[in-house]
């Protein structure tokens, strides 16, 4: 299913969009295959994809895209539906970013929320303007389970998801200098945490 975009952002500090411009990318189309070769960019506050055609911007039906990527720096962001989350923040149809499929696979949450003028003037503080603010989260499942558990980037967190290494990752944490509330550092345990398990590691 797709429906033309009819902006109606105007007035709102800020955009919805995770990345403001459209990008170079693909998406698999439930029943259909994957498109290449696609402008896109992914709407935030509404949890949908947007794609260029025919110089339109279309909305794409998130039951009917279950995944999408795009280059951007020089990275490639991948977004994949289809879980669900103890928390219930994380339903059926809303993306996460793929940050690292292994013995774990860990996810984050992209989410854009419109914060309502609060201004006050007597005391002349607070915003005149609605506007939208970036909130993150994180998720990690076991192998290719569909079940997430909220994840915080603190070190009992972490240090849960890779029970059976724990010992050997904060070892590896210590040895290298690494922060537990450091995304990039996050990313290196669990690459270090599948070298563990698949006997590579030491």
């Amino acid at each position: 299913m797709m429906l033309m975009l009819n902006s109606s952002y105007y007035g709102i500090e800020g955009t919805p969009y995770h990345i403001d411009d459209f990008r170079g990318g693909a998406f698999h189309h439930t029943g259909v295959g994957r498109y290449e070769d696609v402008m896109i960019r992914y709407n935030a506050f509404e949890d949908w994809l947007e794609i260029v055609a025919d110089g339109d911007s279309l909305i794409l039906n998130p039951k009917a895209v279950g995944s999408f990527e795009f280059m951007h720096n020089g990275i490639n962001f991948l977004y994949r539906n289809g879980y669900r989350s103890n928390d219930k923040r994380v339903e059926r149809e809303h993306y996460l970013q793929m940050l690292h499929e292994g013995a774990v696979v860990f996810m984050k949450r992209h989410r854009k929320e419109l914060q309502k003028a609060n201004f006050d003037p007597v005391f002349n503080t607070g915003s005149k303007y609605d506007r939208f603010v970036e909130n993150e989260s994180y998720y990690a499942a076991g192998g290719r389970g569909d079940h997430l558990e909220p994840v915080r980037l603190r070190r009992r967190d972490i240090l849960a998801l890779m029970g059976d290494r724990s010992d050997q990752i904060e070892k590896f944490v210590r040895d290298n200098r690494l922060n537990y509330r450091s995304e990039a550092d996050v990313l290196r345990m669990l690459e270090q945490y599948d070298r563990l398990k698949n006997g590579e590691g030491n």
